[in-house]
């Protein structure tokens, strides 16, 4: 009896965590450059919420040097990665905002 059990749970658990996956499509994330005109520490906690008051969702991913800094944009759609990165653009000291293009190896 307590195999059948195990088995039935075993068997149940790819669908139980189906349903407690996000759905795909559900949310759009950019990898991003951000130049900015004096260098910073692109993982700096004032600066990411500094950037953080914009509205973007940034998580930080690399610092290319001490001026330009990878980021990962996180949002609802694309409409709202556009807006965000115009957000950004905006800001005193960024002088660039562009998408990672990201060179296939093949």
């Amino acid at each position: 009896m307590q195999t059948r059990r195990l088995l039935v749970l075993l068997a149940l658990l790819p669908g139980m965590s189906a349903c407690a996956a996000a759905p795909p499509g559900d949310a759009v994330e950019y990898r991003i450059i951000i130049g900015f005109a004096d260098p910073v520490r692109g993982d700096d906690p004032q600066l990411l919420a500094r950037l953080a008051g914009t509205g973007a969702r940034l998580h930080f991913a690399a610092s290319l040097s001490g001026h330009s800094h990878a980021y990962r944009l996180s949002c609802a759609n694309t409409t709202d990665c556009s807006r965000a990165m115009e957000a950004l653009r905006a800001q005193a000291g960024i002088t660039y905002v562009q998408t990672d293009h990201i060179k296939d190896p093949r």
